[in-house]
């Protein structure tokens, strides 16, 4: 069986220096679940990123806002490593989780993918059974057995606010769900796989009214066990759902504070203007 929970290896190109250490504790007031230093990223020769830093904290939700094409969904794949399935993309600088780097060569990247799980802004249910969508990870990465596997479906359906609407036709195919449904369903598929960070690039943009409703819920639900990181352009939805908000703009982490602060009382006069509507 997969020890899924493993520390990830150290990265073997630099030991990390106290000074950053005591720098991280000095700007953290709850736990950080993943750090990110001097963080810089390059589609080609085009820079994506340039020198974000930033906490996000354990078991809250940290929300990610600013202008289209600003960094915000960037980021989210740097923390997944979605980078590395394309050779002229690049990352630099560093991201920790739990103090071990994410970004080193000798990452496991399939096990990295299981702890930090992704839903994307669309749906994107495999082809294949409600019950297979779900079942697949787990019952590869840990070898369950069929009742095991049975159980862990449920649970993550359950989870998920799913089970209810779907538990007489899992054998059914995932496509014939409605949208707001599917897009539950591939939460509870990386529910399945019991990851420690979930993150979230605008997950209820292509849905209407009542399934975002559905989404916001679960994710207000899902920080009592999780890391939750999610992107979003609603400004109320980063209200109603965020613990802690950081705004980019062209690449850079601009701000970043508790809800209330970033909302009521930004301190840079970008933030300023793009929580006013007047940005640009």
């Amino acid at each position: 069986m997969t020890n899924r929970h493993a520390a990830l290896p150290s990265p073997s190109r630099n030991p990390i220096d106290p000074d950053f250490v005591q720098g991280v504790a000095n700007r953290t007031t709850h736990r950080a679940k993943i750090v990110i230093e001097d963080l810089d990223f390059f589609y080609g020769p085009t820079q994506a990123l340039d020198g974000v830093t930033l906490d996000i904290p354990e078991k809250q939700v940290t929300g990610l806002i600013g202008p289209s094409g600003c960094g915000k969904t960037t980021l989210l794949r740097v923390l997944n490593r979605l980078y590395d399935m394309y050779p002229d993309e690049r990352v630099t600088g560093e991201a920790l989780m739990d103090g071990e780097s994410i970004l080193g060569p000798e990452v496991d990247l399939n096990l990295l993918r299981w702890r930090i799980g992704m839903v994307f802004q669309g749906p994107t249910p495999f082809p294949m059974s409600i019950f297979e969508n779900i079942a697949l990870g787990p019952r590869d990465l840990e070898s369950l057995s069929r009742q095991d596997t049975a159980d862990r479906v449920e649970e993550s359906l359950t989870r998920a606010a799913l089970w209810s609407e779907v538990k007489d036709r899992l054998s059914s195919q995932a496509g014939a769900l409605s949208i707001g449904q599917q897009q539950r369903l591939c939460i509870a598929r990386t529910l399945a796989a019991r990851p420690e960070v979930i993150l979230f690039d605008e997950p209820t943009s292509a849905l209407d009214p009542i399934s975002g409703q559905k989404i916001e819920a679960l994710i207000a639900d899902l920080k009592r066990d999780f890391t939750v990181v999610f992107v979003t352009h609603n400004m109320e939805q980063a209200q109603r759902c965020a613990d802690k908000v950081a705004f980019f703009y062209l690449g850079e982490m601009i701000e970043a504070g508790s809800t209330g602060q970033m909302f009521d009382a930004p301190r840079q006069r970008r933030t300023q203007d793009y929580m006013a509507g007047t940005f640009g």
